[in-house]
Order: structure tokens, then C-alpha cells, then sequence
């Protein structure tokens, strides 16, 4: 449930946001950063970032030449049998991609967010809209729209309510989202063709 990683971290009854994946510029984590400095003028929180990348030193610096070093946690990174427990360590779970002009992939740390029961915000880029129903499994705002991104911040940070409800329908929403299912619906053209 993610108290281990909060009381490691030293974390406990802190608000948590968080990042999970490698430090590179389509992951928008620049952007987080200074959307989360916004967010600290405002209110108390964390910012939890895990993972590692060509950023970090950067992203660092960022930190502190924005005045929150001591607000943000990098927790490097970790073994994925251990991801499930970072994440759940998080109230809100945050996809900050930037716009990224024809881009196609597939959001897997959505998925994961989502799988993880964590509160999840996301900007609208690629196809992440087509899994993240605003306001039922997520909260979403425009690539790019860090007052977006900050609103979402501030909506989950101001009621429990909705991250729980959020979490659940999170989860409900991956259930059936398998690589086995991926796998069938992939080949199911093909079966037709056969027979």
C-alpha cells in the first residue's frame, strides 16, 4: 500500500505526487517541476520522482534554482517488482508528455498508474485520451497547459473522494488490458481471413 515506501522516504502524511519512468524531454517531467513549484506556493506537497535518465542532473538543478530541492524526493532507479509499492505511495500519479507532434506509443506507465490504484493526471498527448476518461479514471488537461496541469493538481490535492474514486475506476478501467488480449485482437483479422 505504499506506507513502507513513505516511511523510507520519509513521506508520511505528506500530499504525494508523483513521476515514475526515465528522465527524457517527451516525458514533460521539466514541466511537472514547474508546475509542482506553482503547486508549493499554494500548498503543502511532495514531489516523487522515480526513475533515472540523461535529465537528472538537470532536473536537480531545476529543483533548485525553483526553491524546492527539499520537496522533491529522487528515488532512482528501482527494481520493477518494487514499482507497484512507489506507486501506490503517490495520491496522484502524473503523465506531464509534452506536445509531441505525430507521435504514436503506448502509454504503459498509464497503465500502470491506472493498474497501481493511484489517482492518476495526464496531459492529452498521443493516445492517452483514449484511455483516460476525464473525471472518471483520471483527470486530463491539454499537452503542454501547465495552468492545466496545475488545476489537476490542485482538484486532487483538494478532495480525498475523488483520488479514491478515481483509483478504483482506475483499476476497473486496465482490468481486461492484458498482452494476451493485445495479442488476440492483433491476430483476430487474421482469423477471419482463414477461415
Amino acid at each position: 500500500d505504499g506506507t513502507d515506501i513513505r516511511s523510507e522516504l520519509g513521506l508520511r502524511n505528506q500530499f504525494v505526487i508523483g513521476f515514475s519512468g526515465t528522465f527524457k524531454t517527451w516525458h514533460g517531467v521539466e514541466s511537472l517541476m514547474r508546475a509542482f513549484a506553482r503547486f508549493r506556493l499554494e500548498s503543502p506537497g511532495h514531489l516523487l520522482l522515480v526513475g533515472d535518465g540523461p535529465l537528472r542532473t538537470s532536473l536537480e538543478e531545476q529543483a533548485a534554482n525553483l526553491g524546492i530541492r527539499g520537496d522533491v524526493t529522487f528515488a532512482g532507479a528501482t527494481e520493477h517488482s518494487r514499482m507497484p509499492a512507489y506507486l501506490r505511495a503517490m495520491d496522484v500519479a502524473v503523465a506531464p508528455y509534452p506536445p509531441l507532434d505525430e507521435f504514436y506509443f503506448s502509454p504503459l506507465k498509464i497503465f500502470e498508474y491506472l493498474a497501481a490504484g493511484t489517482a492518476v493526471v495526464a496531459s492529452r498527448a498521443g493516445q492517452i485520451a483514449d484511455v483516460i476518461q476525464n473525471g472518471k479514471n483520471g483527470l486530463l488537461y491539454e499537452a503542454g497547459d501547465e495552468d492545466g496541469l496545475l488545476d489537476c493538481l490542485r482538484r486532487a490535492a483538494a478532495s480525498a473522494a475523488l483520488r479514491v474514486r478515481l483509483g478504483r475506476n482506475g483499476v476497473e478501467s486496465v482490468r481486461d488490458c492484458t498482452w494476451v488480449r493485445n495479442a488476440r485482437l492483433a491476430l483476430e483479422p487474421f482469423d477471419r481471413t482463414s477461415n
